[in-house]
Formats: C-alpha cells, sequence, structure tokens
C-alpha cells in the first residue's frame, strides 16, 4: 500500500489540480506558466498543461524571506547600492 501511495504522489498534477495545492486561480497559474515563471510540462501537442508536484512545492518554498525581513536578491541589490555609493565620490 505504501508503494502505491508514493506511485500516486509522483503522478503529474493537471492545472486543476496544481491550482489547488498552490492555492491559487487558474487563470493566474495559466499566467505564471506563459511567462516562464512556474516549473511546468507541457503534452505533445502543446494543448495541455502538466505539474511535478515536487517541483511545485520547491517553487512555493524557493521565495523564501529571511528573518530580517530581506530576500536574498534584496540584500543582493542593498549591497550593490552600498558599493556603488562608497565607490562614486560626491559632487
Amino acid at each position: 500500500m505504501e508503494q502505491n501511495d508514493q506511485e500516486h504522489s509522483a503522478r503529474p498534477l493537471d492545472i486543476k489540480q496544481a491550482a489547488a495545492f498552490l492555492g491559487l486561480s487558474q487563470s493566474y497559474l495559466y499566467r505564471l506558466t506563459s511567462k516562464r515563471r512556474i516549473p511546468h510540462y507541457k503534452s505533445r501537442g502543446g494543448k495541455r498543461v502538466y505539474f511535478d508536484p515536487e517541483d511545485l512545492q520547491a517553487w512555493a518554498y524557493g521565495r523564501k524571506v529571511e528573518a530580517d525581513g530581506l530576500s536574498d536578491s534584496a540584500k543582493e541589490i542593498e549591497q550593490q547600492a552600498i558599493d556603488y555609493i562608497t565607490r562614486k565620490p560626491l559632487r
């Protein structure tokens, strides 16, 4: 029975299932796929979209906010701004 559960959870999700999994609307999920902002697969004909549950979970948890309130990218931008200011003399 445990092996069946593992096999079942490895099955790809359709758009409706993926939207429910992430708590998003289907239209927003379609928008994310069209902008290539979320990992997904297309059927051979390109008309159907499928999602790997593990990919979705990694994507959902991939946007971690650090304890100081800044994400890694915000920290990088802040550091670049500091570097720029310290290199440029004031006029």
